[in-house]
């Protein structure tokens, strides 16, 4: 049984691992796993952990020591391009670049640092919001409707893969700026990445995402391809 190792770069992305490839990869006859990166911080004694990637040498030592550990393990990645931490840059982020080819070219220098047969770099462009975007209706009943017709106007770009990065454009900022109910007459903008992500991204479906989002599909696909050749 072909068996993968998923890092997340915290826990809404463990949350939608377990909730959307864990039951398809599974189905194919694969087992996947799935653990945070260790955050920069030590948890406070009884919190929940936080994830985070700290620095380029942290997520390196991580996932070495999880590909020479098991070598007939598959070690990959779940973690946002847009926001990599700055010493990213000893294998070329150009922190001013955020096309998808300057991240197929980053996973594949991270690919050639890492110098594991068994890892498969990954990033998600530009977050995991943007996968979000694949059905914005997704977000009705969730959020007042008007600004769920906002969200659905944003759409217009090639691919949800397309959505500025910027500090004030990216997925996450378009639904934290956007997303709002009323409450008492008040309006709240109450989109929580950890509480709506998860049930949004089932809603939508794998499928669709991997229809509307051509980067994360190939990332599926390849791991796919290790199960049916």
């Amino acid at each position: 049984m072909i068996r993968i190792l998923i890092f997340c770069e915290g826990q809404t992305e463990e949350e939608f691992v377990k909730g959307l490839i864990v039951p398809h990869f599974s189905l194919l006859g694969a087992y996947v796993s799935y653990k945070m990166f260790h955050t920069k911080m030590t948890p406070v004694k009884g919190s929940l952990p936080k994830g985070g990637l700290g620095s380029y040498e942290k997520v390196k030592k991580q996932i070495v020591d999880a590909c020479k550990h098991d070598r007939n393990l598959i070690v990959t990645t779940m973690m946002d391009f847009y926001g990599l931490p700055d010493d990213f840059s000893r294998i070329g982020l150009d922190k001013n670049n955020g096309s998808i080819e300057h991240a197929i070219e980053i996973e594949n220098r991270f690919y050639d640092d890492i110098q594991c047969r068994n890892f498969i770099a990954n990033l998600v462009i530009h977050e995991f919001e943007a996968l979000l975007f694949s059905k914005p209706s997704a977000f009705q009943g969730l959020f007042h409707d008007d600004s769920v017709k906002i969200i659905q106007s944003m759409t217009d770009d090639e691919t949800p893969e397309h959505i500025n990065s910027g500090v004030d454009t990216s997925p996450s900022k378009r639904l934290i700026n956007n997303l709002y109910n009323y409450y008492d007459n008040r309006k709240v903008y109450d989109y929580n990445k950890r509480v709506h992500g998860p049930k949004v991204a089932s809603d939508i479906t794998l499928q669709t995402m991997r229809e509307k989002c051509p980067h994360f599909n190939s990332w599926i696909t390849r791991l796919e391809n290790l199960i049916i050749p």
